[in-house]
């Protein structure tokens, strides 16, 4: 019974240090996913909203804001994700494009203002600087979800083996209490 109970604990100790860690990860790659999502939002509404500087100086620091919670998501995740392992190479590679893509946002929003506030300028002076970041943000996405399902499904495995060793450790304990 000890023996089982050993196992068992093995096993949701697996599960908590293991699979909870993937999923964690899993969704702070989502949620850097949702910001950026909304960030780029709000430089389209800096676009098409903007002629009021009241309005773009708004929508402008929404982006802002909301590229800092990208950021601030990405070193969240830095943390979570193992060192030397796909997932922190591209984690390391996401952050080196969002700061590429910050940085061109920064001057297609100065091409803008220069325009006198012409959104078809802003938006070719932003065409593709972002592009980049997104193809690494799929791709860091994909390896964290594969990771967690790699995850998942190792633990089911050690907790199905446990079970089996455990029932099979207990039924040999009382076969030979019985024949004693």
């Amino acid at each position: 019974g000890m023996f089982g109970i050993y196992k068992l604990n093995q096993a949701i100790g697996s599960f908590e240090d293991d699979v909870l860690l993937q999923v964690a990860g899993h969704k702070k790659g989502a949620e850097v996913s949702a910001h950026f999502a909304t960030a780029i939002q709000e430089w389209k509404n800096v676009l098409l909203r903007g002629k009021d500087p009241k309005d773009q100086a708004k929508y402008w620091a929404a982006h802002l804001k909301k590229i800092a919670e990208v950021n601030a998501a990405i070193k969240e995740l830095d943390v979570m994700v193992a060192d030397g392992t796909e997932e922190q190479e591209l984690v390391t590679k996401l952050s080196n494009e969002m700061a590429k893509a910050q940085d061109g946002y920064k001057e297609a929003f100065e091409a803008y203002k220069a325009a006198d506030s012409d959104f078809a300028a802003g938006d070719e002076a932003a065409k593709g600087k972002d592009r980049s970041a997104a193809e690494t943000l799929e791709q860091l996405r994909t390896a964290l979800s594969k990771k967690e399902v790699a995850a998942t499904e190792d633990a089911s495995h050690q907790d199905r083996a446990s079970t089996r060793i455990s029932v099979v450790v207990m039924l040999l304990v009382a076969a030979v209490s019985m024949v004693g």
